[in-house]
């Protein structure tokens, strides 16, 4: 396939297209030789589509109460059966052509866990529990959206600099959970529209806190609700906040699921743990568990 358009697991529909701009041209002018028919014609578009990516691995959400979430697309245009493994056991499902599909994996699964087809698999390691020490968890920058070449072979791609967003989570001396955050913003950014998203729970099940440049921190659906921030900064290229994480977030255990998204005035976008897809609503989950 030249392009394509595979739905994604929540049905948004995703633009797919070779990536080696070199190796299509090489192709194209092959197959516009005068004269060329036949096997002139089948071998260099075989040889093509064997370079291309036949399927797509990703972490929807590396935790939930279920456990954690991993997706695979095929891409080619034909239905296929692809593999699932983790430490010896295998499951094989059966993906429609330009269809993605969802599997919630064991709580507790250790990566990493290997999804297979024929000529082609993808390694993923979900973290699903993140034990958190008493000096906190340091996050040093967020990620960019998945662009169609760093998703297909797995690669996350940082901030850069000049926009960075770095994150400190740790327990506060009264037991509940604390958020630094940093932000760089370029001169002249409106601060109101510069905003971090703090989602805590079940993907779709709560919207997020609302923090944006000016000090504030609201729920998302209710801005009536404040939350208290025992610190802010801010400077012509930076602001820094400290929030205190509400306590109905919290499990049992203490722990609590996780994720972060930065909205920039330019609307780009960065979020952490994972990486989002283009028209992805909110980023994926971790769990972030108190050291005993």
């Amino acid at each position: 396939r030249l392009t394509a358009v595979v739905k994604a697991p929540d049905a948004t529909p995703l633009p797919v297209w070779s990536t080696d701009e070199s190796a299509t041209l090489a192709l194209l002018r092959q197959l516009l030789v005068d004269g060329a028919f036949g096997d002139d014609l089948e071998r260099p578009a075989r040889a093509w589509a064997a370079n291309e990516s036949p399927a797509a691995a990703w972490i929807v959400t590396d935790s939930s109460d279920a456990g954690p979430r991993i997706a695979f697309a095929e891409l080619m245009g034909m239905p296929v059966s692809i593999d699932v493994s983790h430490r010896g056991d295998l499951t094989t499902y059966a993906v429609p052509s330009h269809e993605a599909r969802v599997v919630e994996l064991s709580p507790g699964v250790q990566a990493p866990v290997t999804v297979s087809r024929v000529g082609w698999s993808r390694e993923l390691r979900p973290a699903d529990r993140l034990t958190i020490a008493p000096a906190g968890l340091t996050v040093p920058r967020l990620w960019l959206p998945w662009s169609l070449h760093h998703f297909l072979d797995g690669e996350k791609v940082a901030e850069p600099p000049g926009y960075r967003t770095a994150l400190r989570i740790f327990r506060a001396a009264e037991g509940t959970w604390r958020l630094y955050i940093e932000c760089e913003v370029p001169e002249g950014t409106e601060r109101r529209d510069d905003v971090v998203h703090v989602y805590l729970g079940e993907q779709g099940t709560r919207q997020p806190i609302r923090v944006d440049a000016t000090g504030v921190a609201t729920d998302w659906v209710d801005p009536s609700r404040r939350y208290r921030l025992p610190g802010f900064e801010r400077s012509e290229t930076r602001w820094s906040a400290i929030i205190d994480l509400p306590t109905e977030a919290e499990s049992e255990d203490g722990s609590i699921l996780f994720a972060v998204e930065h909205l920039r005035a330019n609307d780009t976008v960065a979020s952490w743990p994972r990486p989002m897809l283009p028209g992805q609503n909110e980023p994926g989950r971790v769990r972030l568990v108190p050291a005993p």
